[in-house]
């Protein structure tokens, strides 16, 4: 429905009213996506194929309140590290992130997060909070830590294992 509308004794022809405008708006978005709305993917959809990739839910420990209703807690650093990977991989794969001091391509850093599993954020949080100092910049210094389990975690089990004398030799 369109109005005329007079405002101090001027007549404004063609003026919709403010549901008309809305009802345009959002037949215009019918359909669609948010995410596509704004030409770039959803975080917390993204965030929610990251906890798929690593397991999320085996994060959780289950704690039973006072009357008896079970519910399980998952480490925020868990899902602070879920959030980065998500942030990486919705970041245009040109654009560079920050990684080990050096500015690298988000393709690049992308591919190697995409290998990432249960074992690995599990080993990052493990090293995060073993750590002795504090970090002040925390997003990239675990971005690091993410990039740097893929390569280090097989060596760092070795090491653990040569370190309690469960294995010996090479």
């Amino acid at each position: 429905m369109v109005i005329n509308k007079v405002t101090d004794g001027h007549k404004t022809e063609g003026v919709k009213t403010v549901s008309e405008n809305i009802n345009n708006l959002s037949n215009s978005c019918e359909n669609v996506p948010p995410c596509q709305v704004l030409s770039r993917p959803s975080l917390f959809k993204t965030l929610e194929s990251v906890k798929a990739q690593v397991d999320y839910e085996y994060f959780g420990v289950e704690i039973t309140a006072r009357n008896g209703e079970k519910w399980r807690r998952v480490d925020p650093l868990i899902h602070d590290l879920c959030l980065i990977v998500a942030e990486v991989y919705i970041t245009p794969p040109d654009r560079l992130v920050n990684i080990r001091g050096m500015k690298m391509e988000a393709a690049v850093v992308q591919e190697v997060y995409s290998a990432l599993q249960h074992e690995h954020i599990q080993h990052v949080a493990e090293r995060f909070k073993e750590q002795g100092h504090t970090i002040h910049r925390k997003v990239p210094y675990l971005q690091t830590m993410l990039y740097n389990v893929l390569f280090e975690y097989d060596a760092s089990i070795t090491n653990d294992c040569r370190n309690r004398g469960l294995i010996t030799g090479v």
